[in-house]
């Protein structure tokens, strides 16, 4: 008489209910493990405490905090430009370049019309050293203002000058400049100056404005959001040109406040602005303003009174050989990016505690998978019994590890499910795959 092989139904029901039954049960019951599971596995992949995640559990509201949030916004005040050409100043002036007494006259009208803050582009470009009463007088008109920094050209020679009288004492400290200064412009010798080497030249405020033959300085980038340089090497040490001298001055600042990371950035003032190996920054918020010559001369500025508070205005005298009108909207126009000011805004919003919600996946909420899960775990135990034990561990294990990669994956994408409830059915389902055996002769045999 032939024996009957077959699996005790009583007993597979049994499993497949207490399976089905765990599931539902463990994710009602064990909420508090699902989280501190996820909050493990974040912490594994890079969460910090601040970025705790929170379960989004069905039922129950998200804690909620208060958090406060600043908004930067750099806002760089117009700077007006005063440029000295033959079809601007025929009117106005004998003759260009404007002699010290006829820039003396200019200044005035500057200062009365509210400007505050001046810069004067390599006005000098004669070599005749003015009168006593002229340099008396452009060094009066200077003082009108806040601040105010006159230019100095320079060049490079075979042998080298002394440093400038006008030039020492400017320079950034050495601790507090960092990187190569070889893509710097360089220069030894100051060029031939009617005020630089007179008795009155200390009167004034200067700063290193171009150099003769020197691209980076004579010309300017052919991109126009490139600055114009805002450090010279001069005999060595590290200089603040003409924009940012007169920035410095604007803010309240020294050379001794800035400190400088050749090709990556320049720190003053609380700011922070990127600098290439060449000291330039980038152009973002810059605004120029021009100011006819006309204007100023007879006493119809609202240009400048457009300006703001402290009005700033930039002058250039022509030179032969120059861009001059390119070069004197570019360095208007790196100073409006110096001068300007982060305004903070501070806004109260209110988020999930931690800042991270994970969603329950949608799997949970869709009625066909748990009937179609229902059914694989059916059939499986119906069929895996069968198997010889090394497979029956393979699949368990295998099972193991999808659980796990599972559970990450849901966690790096926003998502959860119940873990706890997860791991109890793939016990039981283990369990059932060991205990479930096939019988020689079935409980549902006929009896004799």
């Amino acid at each position: 008489m032939s024996s009957s092989r077959s699996i005790s139904y009583k007993g597979w029901f049994i499993w497949l209910v207490l399976i089905i039954g765990a599931w539902f049960g463990g994710k009602s019951l064990f909420p508090g493990a699902d989280t501190k599971i996820f909050d493990y596995i974040g912490h594994k992949n890079g969460w910090t405490k601040q970025e705790h995640a929170q379960l989004h559990l069905p039922g129950k509201e998200l804690q909620m905090e208060t958090v406060l949030s600043e908004k930067r916004t750099l806002i760089c005040p117009a700077v007006g430009k005063v440029e000295l050409n033959d079809s601007t100043a025929q009117n106005c002036f004998a003759a260009l370049p404007l002699q010290t007494q006829d820039m003396a006259v200019l200044l005035r009208y500057l200062a009365q019309a509210g400007t505050r803050s001046v810069g004067v582009s390599a006005p000098f470009v004669w070599q005749e050293e003015p009168g006593d009463m002229a340099r008396q007088m452009f060094c009066t008109a200077l003082q009108s203002f806040d601040s105010a920094v006159i230019g100095l050209r320079g060049r490079t020679a075979a042998q080298a000058d002394f440093t400038p009288v006008a030039l020492r004492n400017i320079s950034i400290p050495a601790e507090q400049v960092e990187g190569d200064p070889t893509g710097l412009p360089a220069a030894n010798k100051p060029h031939p100056n009617g005020l630089a080497s007179s008795p009155d030249a200390l009167k004034v405020t200067w700063a290193p404005d171009w150099l003769d033959d020197e691209p980076l300085t004579h010309k300017p980038s052919a991109l126009a959001e490139i600055s114009y340089p805002l450090l010279m090497r001069w005999n060595g040490e590290t200089i603040p040109t003409l924009p940012l001298r007169l920035a410095l001055m604007h803010l309240g600042l020294t050379p001794a406040d800035v400190g400088v990371r050749l090709g990556r950035d320049i720190r003053f003032g609380g700011r922070s602005l990127p600098l290439d190996e060449h000291g330039r920054t980038r152009l973002t918020h810059a605004a120029t303003v021009e100011i006819p010559l006309a204007d100023v001369v007879g006493g119809k500025s609202e240009q400048v009174k457009k300006l703001g508070e402290k009005p700033c205005v930039f002058i250039a005298q022509p030179h032969e050989g120059a861009e001059n009108a390119a070069r004197l909207q570019l360095m208007a126009a790196t100073i409006s990016q110096l001068i300007g000011k982060e305004k903070i805004e501070y806004t109260k919003s209110t988020r999930p505690c931690g800042g991270k919600v994970l969603e329950p996946v949608r799997v949970q909420t869709d009625i066909w998978i748990p009937v179609m899960a229902t059914g694989a775990i059916a059939l499986s135990l119906l069929i895996l019994p069968w198997l010889p034990l090394l497979i029956r561990l393979i699949i368990i294990k295998g099972s193991l590890v999808l659980l796990f990669w599972q559970v990450a994956r849901c966690a790096l994408n926003g998502f959860w499910f119940s873990i706890t409830a997860a791991t109890i059915c793939w016990a039981l389902w283990t369990l059932a795959l060991l205990v479930l055996r096939p019988k020689e002769r079935g409980y549902f045999r006929r009896r004799r």
